[in-house]
Formats: C-alpha cells, sequence, structure tokens
C-alpha cells in the first residue's frame, strides 16, 4: 500500500486541488478494493454509473424506482448515483466489511448502507428490486456461495428485475496453471482460495457455460453476455446482464 502511496502522490494531491469537495475514503479502505489513484476512483465510478443506468434502461421498459449496489465496496460507483436518478429512486448498498460500511454511512448521503454478511440472506431489505449490480464480487466468492446469493438475489430482485455483475471470464485464461486450464476448459469453476473468502487476494475464474447455467437454474435469462478483452495484456473481466424469469 506505501508503494501505491508514494507513485500515486503527485497526481492524487493534484486531484484534491481540483476536487475540494470530494470526500475520499482512507487509504487502508481504498486500497482494499481500488488501486490508491484518486482521479481512477472519481472517474471510474462515475463513468460506471453512467453506463450501468444505461444498460438497464437497454433492457428493460420499466421505470427505475428501487436499486440495489451489492457489495459496494468504499462507494466507488453508487455515490454517483444519487447525482443521476430522479430523486424518488431509492439506493441501497451493501457489503461485508462494517469499516468500509460505517465511512460510507458517515460521509455519503442520499444512500441506504447496510452490511452483509459473506452469507446469505440480505437482512433488513424488502425483495423489491429493479436492478442489482455486483462489480467484482463473485470473483471473491468459492462455488458455494455462488450458489447461494445467485438464489438470493433472484429473491431479492421484483419479477422482471436485471442482475448486472461481473467475472473472470475467458481473457484471465492465460492466467491460469495447465492444470487450471484444462478444468476451466470443461467448465469447471476455479476457485484460489489462498486468503479469506470475499478479500481481493481470494480469486475465482467464471468459464462462461459455467455462468450461463447457474443463472438458468436460479431463474435467470441471459440478455446479454460481453466477453472481456485484453487492453495491453491486462485481462478485462466478462460482463453479464440477466433478467428475474
Amino acid at each position: 500500500m506505501y508503494f501505491h502511496q508514494i507513485k500515486n502522490f503527485p497526481k492524487n494531491q493534484r486531484f484534491k486541488t481540483q476536487h475540494p469537495d470530494f470526500i475520499l475514503p482512507a487509504s487502508p479502505i481504498l486500497y482494499e478494493t481500488f488501486k490508491l489513484d484518486y482521479q481512477k476512483y472519481f472517474q471510474s465510478g462515475q463513468d460506471a454509473a453512467i453506463w450501468i443506468l444505461t444498460q438497464y434502461k437497454k433492457h428493460s421498459n420499466k421505470p427505475l424506482q428501487d436499486l440495489l449496489d451489492w457489495g459496494c465496496g468504499p462507494a466507488r460507483i453508487v455515490r454517483h448515483l444519487p447525482e443521476i436518478v430522479p430523486n424518488e429512486v431509492k439506493i441501497t448498498a451493501s457489503d461485508f466489511n462494517s469499516d468500509t460500511i460505517n465511512w460510507c454511512a458517515k460521509h455519503i448521503s442520499g444512500i441506504r448502507f447496510i452490511v452483509n454478511n459473506l452469507d446469505p440472506p440480505l437482512e433488513g431489505v424488502n425483495s423489491s428490486f429493479d436492478l442489482i449490480y455486483g462489480i467484482s464480487i463473485f470473483t471473491h466468492l468459492s462455488k458455494k456461495r455462488h450458489q447461494l446469493w445467485f438464489t438470493e438475489l433472484n429473491r431479492l430482485l421484483n419479477k422482471d428485475g436485471l442482475l448486472l455483475f461481473t467475472s473472470h471470464g475467458q481473457a484471465f485464461f492465460k492466467l491460469l496453471t495447465d492444470y487450471e486450464q484444462k478444468l476451466f476448459s470443461q467448465g469447471n469453476l476455479i476457485v484460489r482460495g489462498h486468503s479469506k473468502e470475499g478479500r481481493r487476494i481470494f480469486s475465482t475464474f467464471h468459464p462462461p457455460a459455467f455462468i450461463q447455467s447457474i443463472l438458468e437454474n436460479n431463474g435467470f435469462e441471459v440478455l446479454e453476455h460481453i466477453s472481456g478483452s485484453l487492453d495491453h495484456n491486462l485481462p478485462h473481466q466478462d460482463i453479464w446482464i440477466a433478467r428475474k424469469k
């Protein structure tokens, strides 16, 4: 973490000068889920918020009334939503890191922040969401919790509600060992559980066939699958958009 603090110090200071009213998470909170680059935290979050709402309008004819950022981390995306959705839209965000949620609730208004456990259910919310999105959440969960959470997310959505999430797809294939590549090619989930589940270095890799199957078996219709690409040899995650049947 300290290396990133030193490396990014000059441009982070410029960002703070240019955005004096933008409240930033403490470095340990930001580092756990995102690089210590304030400009990227700000701009990528804003861009993602706009893109997610665009996808909702593309795939749904229903007005957006209630949405959930599942696994919001330090609110990179969700903090921008109150500025770009109508006032009547209810925004909820959850995460299993209570320190992060406490920071978010203290510093960001217009959003209901709640703590979730690694296992469902997500308590204290009605099953009435029009949209749930989870960015790089399944990428840090075991196979058992994939099944548990797909069932829970289905429960939380309205009929015809949309689920948008990302996964480690084919673009990550070269990062796997030969044995893992063989299993991945056979449609098996690859889990590297060398740390506490849910943390950044607990990594899961998803054959598209696995995601397609688990969605269909849990009451979802796949609307769109955008395969991740390689950018300067760095893999990007797959994007999945599904509708509750």
